[in-house]
């Protein structure tokens, strides 16, 4: 017991953590994938424009792959976003009455809620010591 707690669970074969489920990683990589459609309707192509369609669709792809990786980078970035609207709503006022950011950061949410670590042994034993669960 006192070796698997240094060690890190067996089934955790990553720093990353556990891989998610074949119906949680395809669950949030389509809601990802979603993004970048709204993103390809009607936008002008700029460095939002790689926010909003080519960082996204990137991780869509390896979420619904389960690259090892793509959890702990949808996690960051999604809390980015959702962090850049909520200082941005009290800042000046944000974007939280255009429906189709709504929209967006409905889905980032719903991402968020799938790619979270819900019991400890989806953590892995490097994210163990900073993870809330």
């Amino acid at each position: 017991m006192r070796a698997r707690l240094q060690l890190g669970d067996p089934g955790v074969g990553s720093v990353f953590g556990a891989k998610l489920s074949r119906a949680r990683a395809w669950s949030a990589g389509a809601l990802f994938l979603s993004m970048v459609a709204i993103g390809l309707s009607g936008r002008v192509v700029n460095v939002w424009w790689v926010l909003d369609v080519v960082i996204p669709g990137i991780l869509g792809v390896g979420l619904i792959a389960r690259l090892p990786w793509a959890r702990a980078a949808v996690a960051g970035y999604v809390f980015f976003s959702l962090l850049h609207l909520g200082l941005s709503t009290i800042a000046i006022g944000g974007l939280w009455w255009d429906p189709v950011i709504v929209l967006i950061y409905g889905l980032q949410a719903a991402v968020l809620a799938l790619v979270m670590p819900w019991r400890r042994g989806e953590v892995g034993s490097a994210g163990s010591a900073v993870a809330p669960v």
